[in-house]
């Protein structure tokens, strides 16, 4: 059995690039990125912890990093960045903001006033 390489959620990134660098992968696509690294990073021993959407999230913006060109990878990191509406009601209270949402000397400041 191969040695195992723990790659923890805040290495994927690092550790995905020089994955590409080092075995001089062409990534242009998320397929690529799939089949060319992710796959044959874990037939290497390498075992990526945390999160899965975590691993996603690095598979989708190395990929735009890539090939930058591509709509479909640029859409997909967009995407990603927008804000789920149902997130959004939760950071309100009342038609206010909740207090982990405002700096606390800014709340302090309105609380007083």
């Amino acid at each position: 059995m191969k040695d195992i390489k723990v790659i923890q959620g805040s290495e994927h990134h690092q550790a995905i690039v020089n994955f590409i660098q080092e075995n001089n992968v062409i990534v242009s696509s998320l397929d690529e990125m799939k089949e060319e690294v992710i796959l044959k990073m874990i037939r290497a021993g390498y075992m990526f912890t945390g999160d899965r959407d975590r691993l996603r999230d690095a598979m989708e913006d190395i990929t735009y990093f890539c090939s930058p060109e591509d709509d479909l990878n640029k859409d997909r990191v967009l995407r990603s960045l927008e804000y789920d509406d149902s997130e959004d009601d939760m950071d309100f209270q009342g038609g206010e903001e909740c207090s982990t949402c405002v700096p606390e000397d800014v709340s302090s400041q309105e609380h007083s006033t």
